[in-house]
């Protein structure tokens, strides 16, 4: 296949029409009803159409687009062996699309970069025309990326998210209604935050002979070149059941993880905190905090060097409780322009009365207790929570929070899905996230 592209009115005597077309800024292609491959809107020029009549027809049969701009950009051509031909190629910012009309396309959707070659119809063709386009004309209209969200297919819950050796990762917990079926710990990884990697499985269970269900909530903190996972198991109610807090170590970010201990490193019930839902901080220091605790209680405490226990606070206190007000679960720490944002989740795991709640104050030990909602549940999915973070690298000040979510009116309770949405500040407040 070869494709060339042209200045406008090079060629012509044209043949076909294509439109590279762009809805709430994010590109905007189509999939016929006998493929699996996606394409950009176009096709031929019917007898007494100009150019921009086939563009506008297309774009509308292919799409359902009823309010948009569209200009002609510029030329290309195409050959093959099985011929050759002429087109121009439009650029549409689409308003407002309408039901989508019966066509020989089944849908459209919108991506926020084109996809990888094998998932488009004509890969000779469409990475060509946006190429040429992207180096040659302006977007206004193109924002920053929105995440598709669920960003993965399946049932995932309570994500730590980190960049680690150039990629990015999110830990979760295989969301089962079952306990006894959430046996493991699973991860995605990702270059871009679009396209992600499965790593199923990525502890060594046969080092924890005594979990028997509920391996839930893991979180992960890089330390000397060595990566420690915790996680909590077994849901446990009294101090003699065994389980707990477990802490497991990994020479890679994507396992296995290997038990650190003999034992939990928590398997107790502590100021009344059932010992699950742990979250690793390092401070600039190199001071790294353990936040956890479920059932309206929320501990603290600071790791020793050795990862494997704790070191006393200044007056001599081992485990430290700081519950916010309202408080639940799912208690989280980042730090942005030396302010300390703790985050935590109120409201009931399995319906819509889940959300996330934060405070700020200048020490990663002194949480403020009242705190404002700053996700919740919306028109587009309900009980949003047990979130995690990730700063856009690359970025100075470009936030993400990683957090599940429920699709309304699942009552299932297993059915939790992971997300994406962007995290924005007025000075040092978050601004409520809006889903996507």
């Amino acid at each position: 296949m070869i494709t060339q592209t042209h200045p406008l009115g090079t060629l012509g005597s044209y043949k076909y029409v294509v439109v590279l077309s762009e809805y709430r800024g994010m590109w905007l292609l189509s999939r016929h009803r006998d493929r699996t491959t996606w394409e950009t809107q176009g096709g031929h020029i019917e007898p007494g159409e100009t150019p921009l009549d086939a563009a506008r027809r297309e774009l509308y049969e292919e799409s359902g687009a009823v309010d948009f701009e569209i200009t002609a950009a510029f030329d290309y051509y195409s050959a093959d062996d099985r011929g050759h031909a002429n087109g121009m190629v439009f650029l549409a910012h689409i308003r407002t699309l309408g039901a989508f009309p019966a066509s020989e396309m089944a849908e459209a959707r919108t991506f926020e970069e084109l996809p990888p070659d094998s998932m488009l119809t004509y890969p000779g063709i469409t990475p060509v025309l946006y190429r040429y386009a992207a180096s040659h004309f302006s977007y206004p209209n193109r924002k920053e990326p929105q995440f598709m969200n669920p960003i993965v297919n399946g049932w995932y819950a309570d994500p730590e998210a980190r960049f680690y050796e150039g990629r990015y990762y999110i830990y979760v917990t295989r969301s089962f209604t079952r306990y006894e079926d959430q046996m493991n710990i699973d991860a995605f990884s990702s270059d871009d935050l679009i396209h992600w990697t499965k790593h199923e499985g990525i502890i060594d269970m046969s080092g924890y002979p005594y979990v028997h269900r509920a391996v839930w909530a893991p979180t992960i903190i890089e330390k000397n070149g060595k990566y420690y996972l915790m996680f909590a198991t077994n849901d446990i109610h009294t101090d003699d059941e065994g389980g707990g807090l477990e802490i497991a170590v990994s020479d890679s970010p994507a396992g296995p993880f290997v038990n650190l201990l003999s034992t939990s490193l928590i398997g107790k019930i502590i100021h009344g905190a059932q010992p699950i839902d742990a979250h690793l901080f390092r401070d600039d220091d190199g001071t790294i905090y353990l936040y956890y605790g479920g059932w309206g209680h929320c501990n603290m405490a600071i790791m020793n060097e050795a990862m494997d226990g704790f070191v006393p606070f200044a007056d001599g206190e081992i485990i430290k409780s700081i519950t916010p007000d309202g408080y639940v679960e799912g208690p989280c720490m980042m730090k942005r322009n030396g302010i300390y944002h703790f985050m935590w989740s109120e409201g009931g795991w399995t319906n819509g009365t889940y959300h996330v709640a934060a405070s700020h104050t200048t020490s990663p030990t002194e949480i403020c207790k009242t705190g404002k909602t700053i996700l919740s549940s919306s028109d587009i999915a309900n009980g949003p929570g047990h979130h995690g973070y990730l700063k856009i690298e690359g970025t100075e000040d470009d936030w993400l929070i990683v957090y599940h979510r429920r699709i309304i009116g699942d009552l299932e309770p297993g059915h939790r899905m992971l997300c994406i949405d962007r995290m924005t500040f007025d000075g040092d407040e978050i601004i409520p996230v809006t889903m996507t």
